[in-house]
């Protein structure tokens, strides 16, 4: 699993009211790769890290998050294949 960094966060401009871009990208050529589940488990980590980010306790919240920015994010899933990005 790779998360990139973008928008704001990617460029170290962050602000206080600043979400942050992130990009999540698999190899499906890795060893850690199971070809029975497919990206089902890099969404799954991607899901909770982004939950992780965003639930409100006493102490607030991490960050507000945007996965928007992948390659097609109406048809896509939350977790792209790296060689589908670099296609795109």
């Amino acid at each position: 699993l790779a998360v990139l960094g973008m928008g704001k966060l990617g460029a170290r401009e962050l602000n206080y009211s600043s979400d942050v871009d992130l990009l999540l990208l698999h190899d499906p050529e890795s060893q850690a790769y199971h070809e029975e589940h497919g990206a089902a488990p890099y969404v799954r980590l991607g899901r909770d890290l982004v939950r992780l980010m965003e639930e409100r306790t006493a102490e607030g919240y991490v960050f507000r998050t945007d996965l928007r920015l992948r390659p097609d994010p109406a048809a896509t899933p939350l977790c792209v294949a790296l060689p589908a990005a670099l296609s795109y």
